[in-house]
């Protein structure tokens, strides 16, 4: 099969914090776009983090090129930074979402198109903000919570996982048939609108590009990443993808994130017809 586009998760496939993009997965990237294929993000980061990467990876440079933001929930058109695409979440689901938060003291945030609102002043909170994020915190006294535009996805970060599995379980009766809950990591919980996944955003895209979908390659670890595993005409898990992602991968890469995992993909699938 001759592929014409890759789709790369950021966290745990492209980099894994604190650590940046290497200098390899960089010069694989910059190469196969050289010989005209296209590389997309696609992440549950959002358009500021993304863009960033974008212009790190010099994506913009290489004509039309587009990101799946916030697991789908958000289009972007690098070149333009325009949006393109939006799907959100009912405002009243997370206000729940984050009252529940609350009794369960763990961290959160919700996104917007521009903004992303907290619980707490916390580390997470600075670390947003040092990722170019315009942060704000939620004011649970005011009847919208003091949110100024649409929530589009919902975070929550714990290293309690049971308690955390406690809580999507705790969650299901009121998001279920509305909302996806995956978990991205061990640590990390995201809410989405079932009509938004990056499965969906690579379907977006592809029709952006002309590209039937059996010419695309999709990358990722965690379970935010199985629709577009299942989605393109070849899904890859990392080697230290969850196991619930390897399960629904078509194959898993010998090298992890941290072994350069992407250049692998790159040079073994993506540019195999070179």
């Amino acid at each position: 099969m001759n592929y014409n586009i890759l789709f790369l998760d950021v966290d745990g496939t492209l980099k894994q914090e604190p650590y940046g993009i290497s200098d390899k997965n960089k010069e694989a990237i910059t190469y196969a776009c050289k010989q005209g294929k296209k590389i997309s993000i696609a992440s549950g980061r959002n358009k500021d983090m993304i863009l960033r990467t974008v212009k790190e990876l010099q994506l913009d440079e290489f004509g039309e090129s587009y990101t799946v933001a916030l697991n789908g929930a958000h289009i972007v058109d690098n070149l333009t930074k325009n949006t393109l695409h939006t799907v959100p979440i009912p405002f009243d689901l997370t206000k729940l979402l984050f009252e529940k938060a609350y009794e369960y003291e763990f961290t959160c945030h919700a996104y917007t198109e521009n903004l992303v609102y907290f619980n707490y002043n916390d580390y997470q909170f600075e670390w947003y903000q040092k990722e170019g994020c315009t942060c704000k915190l939620v004011d649970m006294e005011k009847p919208d919570l003091g949110i100024e535009e649409i929530p589009l996805k919902f975070f929550l970060l714990s290293k309690d996982k049971p308690k955390m599995e406690r809580f999507k379980e705790d969650l299901e009766p009121y998001v279920d048939g509305i909302l996806n809950a995956e978990f991205s990591s061990k640590f990390t919980l995201e809410y989405t609108s079932i009509h938004a996944s990056k499965g969906l955003g690579l379907e977006y895209v592809c029709k952006l590009f002309g590209y039937p979908l059996q010419t695309s390659i999709a990358a990722g670890d965690g379970e935010n990443d199985i629709s577009m595993l299942q989605m393109a005409g070849l899904g890859v898990a990392m080697k230290n993808a969850l196991d619930t992602v390897k399960e629904k991968a078509d194959i898993i890469t010998e090298l992890s994130c941290k072994e350069n995992g992407v250049t692998e993909i790159i040079h073994k699938y993506l540019l195999k017809d070179k």
